[in-house]
Parts: C-alpha cells; structure tokens; sequence
C-alpha cells in the first residue's frame, strides 16, 4: 500500500517533529515525506505517527482509547 497526502509545504515541519520524537521519516520534497510500517509497528509508534504529524494530545489520547487494528487513512 502506498498512501499519498499532499502536505501542502508542511513536510519540513512534520519532519523535524518526528525527529523529534525519534522517528526517521524521509524527507522528499516541500510537500511530500516517507515513511514506513511493518508487523512490528507498535500502537505507540503510531500515535508518535499522530503526535508528528499535528495531532493533539486529545486527539492521540481519543485514538488511543479507540484503537482498532484497522488499516486507516490520513487527511490532513
């Protein structure tokens, strides 16, 4: 699977904020980063995911008490 969201010029941002928290995103252009997940993707990685990408805390806390193991789409 491959989903693209266009960031609209807000890669660098949400770049700095995952290597913030650890992650390594690729960055790619003004608009586009990458990043990859696999079976050892943990439900913290994704909410680190949600938190890099501009979530709330009431957001990633919503998503933590709502986990499904579904595969999601990202909006921003």
């Amino acid at each position: 699977m491959n989903p693209k969201q266009n960031l609209g010029g807000q890669a660098a941002d949400i770049h700095a904020a995952a290597v913030e928290r650890g992650m390594n995103f690729r960055s790619i252009d003004d608009s586009t980063i990458g990043l990859n997940l696999d079976e050892t993707t943990s439900r913290a990685d994704i909410l680190s995911v949600l938190h890099a990408f501009g979530a709330s805390d009431a957001e990633v806390r919503h998503h933590l008490l709502c986990w499904t193991p579904i595969v999601f789409s990202l909006s921003l």
